[in-house]
């Protein structure tokens, strides 16, 4: 990581699945100008070291946390307090996040075009924070995050004209649910 480090025009870095490394990993990136960073499948990451190392990157756009253990609603608030405006992109799956880490990070980030949280649990209380402070959205997936309802993500629906897709996958919603749906 020393050496990628010294590559300061390095711009996109993918450690997916790489259980090597450490909390610190990514200090030694600080002044790489990253837009693209994936640190899906990795389990080391922590709020204390790791979503403080990531904020130093002011020019990412994209940020993908895939099945990573160690990212919680602490992390993601550790996210939010610092927030970079060029993320457009940002995924999570499998965590145990609550309303309170993802209220306060898309409040942070109002340029999101793409989001994914796929099996956390939130409920419609971060629907309407991400109808309410994104108001360019246009892909979310929130497939297998039980705890939402159908009137939620329909309000939702109808108060974001910029959405194009909603991934909605074993939501305990049905399309029954949308009869104006064919």
């Amino acid at each position: 990581m020393h050496h990628l480090g010294q590559c300061k025009s390095l711009r996109s870095l993918s450690l997916k699945n790489c259980e090597e490394l450490v909390p610190i990993s990514l200090l030694p990136l600080a002044d790489c100008p990253l837009e693209y960073l994936d640190l899906s499948g990795c389990k080391w990451l922590n709020a204390e070291d790791t979503a403080y190392d990531v904020r130093a990157f002011t020019k990412l756009k994209v940020l993908g946390l895939m099945c990573c253990q160690g990212v919680t609603t602490e992390f993601i608030q550790c996210l939010a307090q610092y927030p970079n405006p060029e993320l457009t992109v940002f995924s999570i799956t499998g965590c145990d996040i609550s309303d309170d880490g993802i209220v306060s990070f898309v409040k942070a980030h109002p340029n999101l075009e793409h989001l994914t949280l796929m099996d956390c649990t939130i409920t419609d209380t971060s629907l309407f924070a991400i109808q309410t402070h994104l108001p360019v959205l246009h892909y979310l997936e929130i497939s297998y995050c039980n705890r939402i309802t159908k009137s939620g993500v329909r309000h939702m629906i109808r108060n974001m004209p910029c959405l194009d897709l909603i991934g909605l996958k074993n939501c305990n919603i049905k399309l029954r649910d949308f009869p104006e749906v064919e």
